[in-house]
């Protein structure tokens, strides 16, 4: 997993990614998005599959995924995986 293949992740897969990754995360909508440096309604269009998250964004959103070591990797690969088909 590195960074410049997230980077590459299109959506809508990397939309599906953030929302499983909120999911797993347990925190609230705003939680979220402060942790990421947004408000709700920039979650809500990532989530949505409307907008990618901004370079900065990405870079924590990758961060988050190795601090959860192999449920990021697969939660990364599964969706990676998906979008190569």
């Amino acid at each position: 997993m590195t960074a410049t293949k997230f980077q590459r992740l299109p959506q809508p897969y990397i939309g599906r990614l953030i929302c499983e990754l909120h999911k797993e995360s347990g925190l609230s909508e705003e939680e979220f998005a402060s942790y990421f440096h947004v408000i709700i309604p920039t979650i809500n269009r990532w989530e949505r599959k409307q907008v990618r998250p901004s370079p900065m964004a990405q870079r924590l959103i990758f961060s988050e995924l190795e601090k959860m070591g192999d449920r990021g990797k697969m939660l990364f690969e599964r969706y990676q995986t998906h979008a190569l088909k």
